[in-house]
């Protein structure tokens, strides 16, 4: 048996005797828990400090039948399945009553999804049985995208599977179908006129003034946050607040273009597309975390199209 064998067992053992473990998935590593073992939800709260009207998102196999977690599927809902599935892409809909109220916050509704990964695909295979994973961190701080960010912040005692540094990078479009309308209620790398264009039909983008939408991981205004204070500017914006603070030292997270030429900044060339941009996101905010010289992290303003919405709403959340 190989040693991914041996750790891939290892994990599912775990899971089964109720204990939480370190997941990968495309987007980040999630902490995960049965989701049908109260005991082992109870822990992710518990070990995240997360509030419990929070709802956890609740990770499937690819070949697990959706309406064995949920009801009331829409008609268009295959094909989302078959364009987005496995991927960044969670659907909320209305649950079974199989569901514990902890998933759900005590709502009607439960978030689902299937992750692209193909380790995190052979675990749920193995288990047989879904898990809840949120994001593997204390609650409202940065996202973890690789193993040792994990147990950077749980410490040896949480058994991490290792699976890579995650390739999507941040976390995935929340999409609500349980009433009306689809509307976006937790934007990401998959954006509303792609899912519009699979169903056919129109789709609400993200209003972060919605109303009447069930509550959704990720929806805290501040967020997603790394230990540093972080400021999202213009080049412009970002002269006068480097220039007021002569003593601090910052990091500058920005277009090649528009790097600037000062003892007290530190340029971080960022790539240009939004997907390459949110795959390193992450993964630099936590080198930055650690780079004791640096006191200050700004980064310049994306653009706010489509394709970059996801990377404006987590730098939004990440300095608010």
């Amino acid at each position: 048996m190989s040693t991914q064998n041996k750790l891939l067992n290892q994990a599912v053992s775990l899971l089964k005797a109720g204990a939480l473990i370190g997941l990968p998935t495309e987007t980040v590593y999630g902490l995960a828990g049965c989701t049908l073992n109260e005991s082992a939800l109870e822990k992710i709260f518990a070990l995240k400090q997360r509030p419990k009207d929070h709802p956890l998102i609740v990770h499937i196999s690819q070949h697990e039948p959706l309406s064995n977690w949920a009801s009331d599927l829409p008609s268009y809902t295959d094909a989302l399945i078959k364009a987005f599935w496995p991927g960044p892409l969670t659907l909320v809909l209305k649950k079974n009553p199989h569901i514990s109220s902890l998933v759900t916050a005590g709502q009607d509704t439960v978030a689902i999804r299937s992750p692209a990964h193909p380790l995190c695909q052979q675990l749920l295979e193995a288990l047989g049985t879904a898990v809840c994973a949120p994001s593997a961190n204390r609650f409202g701080q940065l996202s973890p995208t690789s193993a040792k960010h994990v147990r950077d912040i749980f410490g040896d005692e949480l058994f991490v599977l290792e699976g890579g540094p995650c390739e999507v990078g941040i976390e995935s479009t929340i999409l609500n179908l349980s009433s009306g309308t689809p509307q976006i209620l937790r934007p990401g790398m998959i954006s509303a006129e792609a899912i519009a264009s699979v169903i056919e039909r129109p789709v609400i983008p993200y209003q972060s003034d919605s109303n009447n939408v069930p509550v959704v991981p990720g929806s805290a205004k501040a967020h997603y946050a790394p230990s540093k204070p972080l400021s999202v500017v213009s080049r412009d914006e970002f002269v006068v607040l480097c220039t007021s603070q002569p003593n601090k030292q910052f990091a500058w997270l920005c277009q090649k273009d528009h790097a600037l030429s000062k003892e007290n900044v530190t340029n971080i060339i960022m790539p240009t597309t939004a997907a390459a941009y949110a795959s390193e996101l992450y993964q630099t905010l936590h080198q930055l975390e650690h780079q004791t010289e640096i006191d200050i992290l700004a980064a310049e303003k994306p653009n706010d199209t489509a394709e970059w919405q996801g990377i404006v709403d987590r730098l939004s959340r990440a300095s608010n």
